[in-house]
């Protein structure tokens, strides 16, 4: 079974893959895990700034109102880079996602 990704998922794979490729070298990722909080308060302003934080919440409680699909796109993106940034159990877990998503 495959899915194609909409303009939307395409955008954010794009700028994800950029993010990963800028901030995470090699180098930069062992880093990264030897900094205290061992994630980079600076990539998880820049995924605050790409509006990633405000994706799978709804527009009246100040989010994107992004679907699960939107969601899982970042997930996969996050994975194939290997980041450090807690995005599953912050965003998604601690967050929740909307009652009435299609999940």
């Amino acid at each position: 079974m495959g899915f194609d990704s909409n303009d939307a998922q395409g955008l954010i794979e794009q700028s994800l893959e950029r993010f990963i490729r800028d901030a995470y070298s090699p180098g930069r990722w062992r880093a990264v895990l030897k900094e205290g909080d061992g994630l980079s308060r600076r990539n998880w302003a820049t995924l605050t700034d790409m509006g990633l934080l405000a994706l799978p919440f709804d527009e009246r409680d100040g989010g994107l109102g992004g679907s699960l699909s939107d969601v899982a796109t970042v997930m996969q993106q996050l994975g194939k880079g290997l980041a450090l940034e807690p995005y599953l159990p912050c965003v998604v877990v601690a967050g929740r996602l909307p009652e009435d998503s299609d999940i």
